[in-house]
Order: structure tokens, then C-alpha cells, then sequence
């Protein structure tokens, strides 16, 4: 069985990416839920970052996107080796978002981003607040 969730996987799907994309797929695969706050805060600033790109910026290869798109596709099919669903989904709402080939599309996907990764976000200090409240 191939998984998904590897160093090599994500180096091969960030290849292809312009740097700015590439980072912010990086900062969010790495993400543990033990990660700290400083990762969890640039992973989220990363995704804002791309939010203000002029429209026409960083346009894919058409080849390129078709391959991006089987990539992103893949996420989605092995999202049970991420993390948690919400760290697969950002991943997929980020690969989404570049080969759009829609202004409107790719804000809306980085926006399901940028929530999907706040979401986990909320949802692990919460466990962490709580684990202390108890200890």
C-alpha cells in the first residue's frame, strides 16, 4: 500500500508550486497537534498571505494543474492518513485554490482553507485547555 502522508509525497506535491504556494503547504502538512503556537499562527498567515495576490498571479501550467488536480484528488482519497480531516481538507482547499483557474474560485477555496486549519486550530486548544483544567 503507497501512503499518502509522507515527507516524499509532499515534497512531490509542492514541486510544481510557486514558492509562496509551496510554503504554505509545508507549513501545514508539518503541523502536529503539539506544534507550537508560533507554527499553528504562521501556517494561518501563510494562507492570508496568498489571499493578496493580485488576480492573474501566479497562473498554472495548464499540465502542471492537471497534475495538481490528481494530487489534490489523492488528498481527498487518503485523507485518513492526515492528522485530522481538517488538516487533509486544508491541503486540498490550498492545492484547490492554485489551479483555479477563477479569482473568485480561489479566494473562496483559500477562505475554506483558512477555516478548515482555524477550525482544527480552536479544536486543539481546547483539548489542550481542557487536559490542563484537569490535571
Amino acid at each position: 500500500m503507497t501512503y499518502l502522508y509522507t515527507d516524499e509525497q509532499r515534497e512531490r506535491i509542492k514541486k510544481p508550486m510557486p514558492d509562496v504556494w509551496a510554503d504554505a503547504v509545508h507549513r501545514v502538512w508539518n503541523l502536529r497537534p503539539d506544534s507550537p503556537d508560533v507554527d499553528w499562527d504562521n501556517a494561518l498567515w501563510s494562507i492570508d498571505k496568498l489571499t493578496t495576490l493580485k488576480p492573474g498571479v501566479h497562473e498554472m501550467d495548464p499540465i502542471l494543474g492537471m497534475w495538481l488536480m490528481s494530487a489534490m484528488f489523492m488528498v481527498e482519497k487518503h485523507k485518513g492518513e492526515f492528522i485530522s480531516e481538517e488538516q487533509a481538507d486544508t491541503v486540498y482547499y490550498l492545492i484547490g485554490a492554485l489551479i483555479s483557474g477563477r479569482w473568485e474560485r480561489r479566494d473562496g477555496m483559500l477562505r475554506s482553507a483558512h477555516r478548515s486549519l482555524d477550525s482544527w486550530n480552536r479544536r486543539r486548544r481546547g483539548w489542550y485547555r481542557h487536559r490542563e483544567e484537569n490535571q
